[in-house]
């Protein structure tokens, strides 16, 4: 999975400002009990690990991921779209088949933390050759507020091609320190 944004914009311009002058960066270590213990004995290294064996898959979609910045200089618009593509897979000897991608789009204009905005799309397909084929897809989508966030989430699931329920939610999340 690639990194994603997981911070969102302060309403207002902020600032921080750090004086090396004064910093100091503690790393944490084993304590010297530990050290002092272990020290001048037979220390064995961890065997080496096992990989148990997997369910035998056949790929019938490779997946694909990619990560693209856009940048609108007229506008000042910048997009983030994160696409993760795990691919359709089947396993061998049974049939069962699994197919699921997503995309993740950011995007926000220079100058206006407002304008902050993402949705995020997944969709999944499950079947197997006696049964019908199972969809799932949703969209969700975020903007927000001074203070609050605005967050709308569609799930449509399907069955051969037919969308057999569909439900939309609406909610509002304050921006608590944020």
């Amino acid at each position: 999975m690639e990194p994603r944004p997981f911070a969102w914009p302060s309403p207002s311009p902020v600032s921080l400002s750090v004086d090396l002058a004064h910093t100091s960066l503690r790393i944490p270590g084993l304590p010297p009990s530990y050290l002092s213990a272990v020290s001048g004995s037979d220390v064995h290294p961890l065997p080496p690990s096992t990989v148990p064996q997997g369910i035998p898959l056949s790929v019938v979609r490779p997946g694909t991921s990619h990560r693209r910045v856009t940048v609108d200089a007229e506008r000042g618009q910048f997009v983030l779209s994160v696409r993760d593509d795990s691919g359709g897979f089947e396993v061998e000897g049974h049939g069962l088949t699994l197919d699921e991608h997503g995309e993740d789009v950011f995007t926000i204009d220079e100058g206006d933390p407002m304008s902050a905005r993402v949705v995020c799309t997944r969709f999944v397909s499950l079947g197997e050759p006696s049964l019908p084929k199972t969809t799932v897809a949703t969209e969700s989508v975020m903007t927000c507020s001074d203070t609050k966030f605005f967050v709308k989430d569609h799930v449509r699931v399907g069955c051969d091609g037919v969308e057999m329920w569909s439900r939309v939610d609406e909610y509002e999340v304050p921006r608590d320190l944020m």
